[in-house]
C-alpha cells in the first residue's frame, strides 16, 4: 500500500491567502524510474531549443562578416564600419547577441563591441551593421574584425 504526503503551507499577503506546496512524496514502495532514452546523434542539433533552452552558446557559424571600412564622419570622425549577416538555421523564432573583436595590422586587440538581431524568423537572415568610434579606429592601416562570441536564444 502506497500513501501519498503532501505538506502545505498557507501565508496571508496584501493580495490575499497563498498556497506553497513545500514538498511532497510517496510512503511506502514504489516503482524504480527510469530516465529518459539518451538522444541520439541523428537529431536535430537545435531540437535542445525546442525546450526553451540557449541552442548555441556558440553560433558563430551563424553569421557572416561582409565587409570592414573606415567612414569619415563629420560629427565623430573616422569610424570604422562592420556590415554582417546573420543567418538563422532553426525553424524557430530566435535572438542572437554577437561580441566582436578588432584587432589592429600586427594582431594586437584594438577594441570590442557587441551587436544584436532580434526575433529573427526561421530560416531567415538579416544584414546589421555595427559601427565602431573607439581609439582603434583612428589606427591607421589595415584592421580587422572576427566574431569572438554568438549567442542564439529561442523567443518565447
Amino acid at each position: 500500500m502506497r500513501r501519498t504526503k503532501i505538506v502545505t503551507a498557507l501565508s496571508m499577503t496584501s493580495c490575499g491567502v497563498v498556497l506553497t506546496l513545500a514538498g511532497c512524496g510517496t510512503v511506502g514502495q514504489s516503482p524504480p524510474v527510469s530516465a529518459p532514452p539518451a538522444a541520439s546523434a541523428s537529431q536535430d542539433p537545435y531540437a535542445q531549443q525546442s525546450a526553451g533552452a540557449v541552442a548555441d552558446t556558440d553560433a558563430s557559424k551563424d553569421v557572416r562578416i561582409t565587409s570592414v571600412k573606415f567612414v569619415n564622419d563629420p560629427y565623430s570622425g573616422r569610424e570604422l564600419d562592420t556590415k554582417y549577416t546573420v543567418t538563422n538555421p532553426t525553424g524557430d523564432k530566435v535572438s542572437y547577441t554577437i561580441t566582436f573583436e578588432y584587432l589592429d595590422k600586427d594582431g594586437v586587440r584594438i577594441g570590442d563591441d557587441s551587436g544584436d538581431v532580434e526575433s529573427l524568423t526561421g530560416h531567415q537572415a538579416a544584414r546589421e551593421t555595427l559601427t565602431f568610434w573607439g581609439q582603434g579606429a583612428d589606427v591607421g592601416g589595415a584592421v580587422s574584425v572576427r566574431v569572438v562570441e554568438a549567442v542564439r536564444v529561442l523567443v518565447v
